[in-house]
């Protein structure tokens, strides 16, 4: 089946990935990160939240394009409308 675009390696753990295992064919990166730290419906911790804390790694790859001298396009996070509340601006 024909595909629109190649979907890229898997890469399991944000946490042991680097911009050199991504190469540098990357524009931008379109990425969600868990909410229940900071949504209504859950335990509202703020960002220093266990899960929340992931989108620190996905400013850390986007720190490494940018060292590297190609800094990425574009960067759209998907996550609920708490990130927005004052509490979350940490």
């Amino acid at each position: 089946q024909d595909q629109l675009a190649d979907p890229g390696p898997i890469l399991e753990d944000i946490k042991q990935v680097s911009a050199g295992d991504l190469g540098d064919d990357i524009d931008g990166f379109l990425a969600g990160f868990p909410c229940q730290d900071i949504s209504s419906a859950g335990n509202q911790n703020s960002m220093q939240g266990s899960r929340t804390i992931l989108i620190r790694e996905v400013f850390r790859l986007h720190d490494e394009y940018k060292t590297k001298g190609r800094p990425l396009k574009s960067l759209v996070l998907e996550n609920v409308g708490a990130i927005l509340s004052t509490k979350c601006r940490d």
